[in-house]
């Protein structure tokens, strides 16, 4: 599930190495500790991506990560025409 939050924007491809912000900022989180934007890389993701592609296949996975996008598109294009 989490690698499908991530991906839905088609952004969470562990293929590409991570880049690391040059100019971190602090980021307050009420009932978190504070993080900097250099703490945020999600370093499990190429795990989970590589768990997951053995789990549902390359296919399988691409077929979720489809499904998740298409349907925040779809929600987005609805709330657009809601307020029109």
């Amino acid at each position: 599930m989490l690698h499908l939050i991530a991906s839905h924007h088609g952004r969470n491809r562990c293929l590409l190495p991570p880049i690391l912000d040059p100019d971190p900022v602090k980021v307050a989180v009420p009932g978190l500790p504070i993080l900097t934007t250099e703490e945020t890389i999600d370093w499990q993701s190429p795990a989970r991506f590589h768990q997951l592609n053995h789990t549902y296949g390359r296919w399988g996975l691409a077929l979720l990560e489809t499904i998740v996008r298409l349907a925040d598109i779809w929600c987005s294009a609805r709330d657009e025409e809601a307020q029109a």
